[in-house]
């Protein structure tokens, strides 16, 4: 809460980054049940155990073409559902937040297959690595930036570059943790 305060001085600041936070969570709630559950399901039946890389190529699909749609739709009426919430901030949050979204294409397909593949400890140590990465950069903001306005964005994407990264490496040498 104390970095909240100090990133986001007044309470117009922060309500906006709430919303925010809420538009891009609601996103990834959506695209997340839309894949998480039949992925897991599909991979994890023997029925198709010959066919996981259809499995998994198709969830990727599904991923980019939902998140294509939904970045194309925030770029066509952004900055009238910003006006409509009378928040203009909001806007270049929500541009950020498109890019977000395409960042964690890689990410929501990686975690659904380690949980697919029982790698809880994995996800655990993602998810730990991704929030200490998080906090990290934000105090290092604010100590070294502290007239930076735009400390909690700039956090957050390397919140998210940090937990592409990891998944990515936890895929690929699943033996390194």
């Amino acid at each position: 809460m104390l970095l909240a305060k100090k990133v986001f001085p007044t309470p117009a600041e922060m309500g906006v980054w709430s919303l925010f936070l809420s538009i891009i969570s609601l996103t990834e709630v959506i695209k997340q049940g839309l894949l998480r559950n039949p992925m897991i399901k599909f991979l994890s039946e023997p029925a198709y155990q010959d066919q996981k890389n259809k499995v998994q190529s198709s969830s990727l699909i599904t991923n980019i073409i939902f998140t294509l749609i939904i970045v194309t739709l925030i770029l066509c009426f952004g900055a009238v559902f910003s006006t409509f919430l009378k928040s203009p901030q909001l806007y270049p949050l929500i541009m950020w937040g498109t890019i977000l979204l395409l960042l964690l294409i890689p990410f929501n397909h990686f975690e659904v297959l380690l949980q697919a593949n029982f790698k809880f400890k994995h996800i655990f140590i993602g998810y730990l690595l991704r929030q200490g990465v998080f906090v990290s950069s934000i105090i290092f903001l604010l100590l070294f930036f502290q007239k930076f306005h735009h400390a909690g964005y700039a956090g957050k994407v390397a919140d998210y570059v940090a937990y592409i990264g990891h998944h990515c490496i936890i895929f690929w040498r699943p033996n390194v943790f």
